[in-house]
């Protein structure tokens, strides 16, 4: 009986205790107090996640809507700069359509212009082909000092007929030659004007692809 109450004492000094001591006070507090401070810095993270999550967020709407407005006002831009193309292609139409009109005016003086100057050149041909001679043999044939003067007002208000209708062709011919060439200076200024405004709208299209690239990245 004696050893197997021994050999039982035995095994129970060699087996884990069951029963874990008691925690004093003070230790206690101590891991109290170690909680808490681990609760609190785990309070402070998560308060400090969600102010940067809110910090972030504020951001991003913030850049989102700032590009936005980028994009708006290069819309509105590119509207507008549509718009004055329209416009410099409408002025460009018209003022092609001015020079070729001015173009036949040109070209219907000038042939009227020719045309007097042969009909002059015919008749002071037949006058001469008429007379066999001259106008002084013409003016020379006048049966008195009356009919010559007669005759000399009539050659010179022939003459002078037939050089003020050239003179007047002329300056037709003048004046449209003129208006072609200004006609053509504001045709080279609205080319440019066109390339101007072609370049500015290829311009703002590649702004607006870039800004809406970036827009798809908030």
């Amino acid at each position: 009986m004696f050893s197997l109450l021994l050999a039982a004492a035995i095994v129970l000094s060699l087996t884990p205790a069951a029963v874990v001591q008691a925690q004093t006070p003070e230790e206690r507090l101590i891991e109290a107090e170690e909680e808490m401070k681990r609760l609190k810095e785990e309070q402070e993270k998560i308060a400090k996640d969600k102010a940067d999550a809110k910090n972030a967020l504020a951001d991003l709407n913030y850049h989102q809507t700032t590009i936005q407005e980028q994009l708006d006002e290069l819309n509105a831009d590119l509207a507008e700069t549509a718009a004055r193309l329209e416009e410099v292609n409408n002025q460009i139409e018209d003022k092609e359509e001015e020079i070729v009109k001015t173009s036949v005016e040109l070209t219907n003086a000038r042939e009227q212009e020719s045309a007097q100057y042969e009909a002059m050149k015919k008749r002071f041909q037949s006058m001469y082909e008429d007379s066999g001679s001259g106008y002084l043999d013409i003016l020379m044939q006048a049966d008195g000092f009356a009919e010559f003067l007669n005759m000399t007002e009539y050659i010179n208000m022939i003459a002078k007929y037939d050089n003020q209708l050239l003179e007047d062709y002329q300056t037709i011919c003048t004046e449209i030659e003129e208006k072609e060439l200004t006609l053509e200076a504001e045709y080279a200024e609205l080319e440019v004007l066109k390339q101007q405004n072609v370049y500015e709208k290829e311009r703002i299209d590649g702004l607006i692809s870039e800004t809406s690239i970036r827009l798809q990245y908030y």
